[in-house]
């Protein structure tokens, strides 16, 4: 199998990231340019990898031959490097947010139709090897169609919206949301990042979904950073469904005698180049219920994998001109979630409709 020519917009953190699994799977991408406003970090990215650095989108793709971009910039550049992709003809994995609105996100929408490419994007929290067997125990019915889903601190906005969803079921309609937003003070504080904390935002939003489930969040700035708040090291999630629930990664059903009847979910690994990769969870049900890891012959972390994911759909829709799994559609229902809980919580948490 060929290998697909990558572009990278970007060349911070995040797209260095990038870089660390396009080399892990370079049995099927290449890395063929990088491109940033600054020349420095785009030169020390691009030699590091031998790739064309870049500071000028245009002349990129006049330059070079590309199967598909990524966008992996500073947050405000993501829809502006998004654009600069499908004008060229290219397909696009791109990075969060993708718009600071709905109609600049219908613009990638109608970009993508005209240039007749494929969007995938990289939206990793339900991605992750942990939420994958959730979802594996939610289509196999161990705990019954889904009721109430709810999420603590794990992600905020369009990110928690993305993971009840994904409970509840992509396919499944949202009809209506609210939400709410307050600042608080905290005693100052310093940071991991050696900045001082003196106030956070709790943010708590509802979703109601067609057939009547719910999904709530809760969610405050402080989680990622404060030792007030465990870091998030303490957030999880609950599921609870007609047969049972799933809290984090712990399953209970009915023993059919008015008693709990765990469920265990076991994780098998392995090492590869002294990496422990998750080979697969197992549930251990009748019959046992299974998510294997697609990338498990790569020396990959449970944090990189959301990462191929991403580049694994885009790379199927290439191939294949076949749809990607989470595509742009779900990104802008995500999106239009946060944005009404947004102007709810401004209404002082009036419903919204969502047509």
């Amino acid at each position: 199998m060929d290998q697909l020519r990558v572009a990278l917009m970007g060349a911070r953190r995040r797209a260095q990231e990038y870089v660390q699994v396009l080399k892990v799977m370079a049995d099927r991408f290449r890395l063929v340019a990088v491109c940033d406003a600054d020349q420095g970090a785009a030169t020390a990215l691009a030699e590091a990898n031998d790739a064309a650095a870049y500071t000028n989108g245009d002349q990129l793709f006049a330059d070079e031959q590309i199967d598909f971009g990524i966008v992996a910039t500073e947050p405000m550049a993501v829809h502006d490097g998004a654009v600069k992709v499908l004008e060229h003809d290219v397909h696009l994995l791109t990075e969060t947010p993708i718009g600071i609105d709905l109609p600049s996100i219908d613009r990638l929408d109608r970009l993508s139709q005209l240039h007749r490419v494929m969007i995938e994007v990289s939206e990793p929290y339900f991605r992750r090897p942990h939420e994958r067997i959730k979802q594996r125990l939610i289509q196999e019915d161990l705990i019954g169609e889904i009721n109430f889903a709810y999420s603590r601190f794990v992600g905020h906005g369009y990110h928690a919206v993305s993971l009840l969803r994904s409970y509840i079921g992509f396919g499944v309609p949202p009809t209506r949301v609210w939400g709410l937003q307050r600042d608080y003070a905290v005693e100052a504080h310093n940071l991991l990042s050696g900045s001082e904390l003196r106030s956070e935002q709790w943010q708590h939003g509802v979703i109601e979904f067609r057939g009547g489930a719910r999904a709530v969040y809760d969610f405050t700035s402080a989680a990622y950073q404060s030792p007030i708040r465990w870091q998030r090291t303490k957030s999880t999630t609950e599921i609870y469904g007609r047969k049972g629930m799933c809290a984090g990664i712990d399953v209970a059903i009915s023993n059919g005698s008015g008693q709990v009847q765990p469920i265990s979910v076991k994780r098998r690994t392995t090492t590869i180049e002294e990496v422990e990769v998750v080979e697969a969870y197992v549930v251990d049900s009748d019959p046992e219920i299974v998510w294997e890891n697609p990338y498990r012959t790569y020396p990959l972390t449970d944090a990189q994998i959301p990462l191929a994911d991403g580049l694994a759909s885009i790379e199927k829709s290439v191939r294949n001109a076949s749809a990607p799994e989470y595509g742009l559609f779900n990104a802008r229902t995500d999106r239009e979630l946060d944005l009404a809980m947004a102007q709810s919580s401004d209404q002082q948490g009036e419903s919204i409709e969502i047509l």
